[in-house]
């Protein structure tokens, strides 16, 4: 499905250097809410690549042993934030 209006358009703003450090901030801050069951917290995506026109939306992954224990101790940490757990959730192969 394609845009129908500018408003639904996909609007990419020039290279910010100020993205690598905003970026870092806000997985260190995903650290600390989590705790160690993240293994890392990566900033990711276009907003991660220097140089690079981006959408100004910070992509962050993190990585877990167990991803059901996981999803249940980030859940109420990240509401806190704003953020809504995503109805799809992976399978395993």
């Amino acid at each position: 499905m394609t845009p129908d209006t500018a408003s639904e358009r996909t609007v990419l703003a020039p290279a910010d250097p100020a993205w690598e450090h905003r970026g870092r901030a806000f997985a260190d801050e995903l650290r600390s809410l989590v705790g160690p069951l993240a293994l890392r917290v990566e900033h990711i995506g276009s907003t991660a690549i220097p140089g690079m026109a981006a959408r100004p939306v910070f992509g962050l992954q993190a990585g877990v042993e167990y991803l059901a224990a996981a999803a249940l101790a980030f859940e109420q940490p990240l509401a806190g934030l704003g953020f809504g757990r995503s109805p799809y959730a992976g399978r395993r192969p």
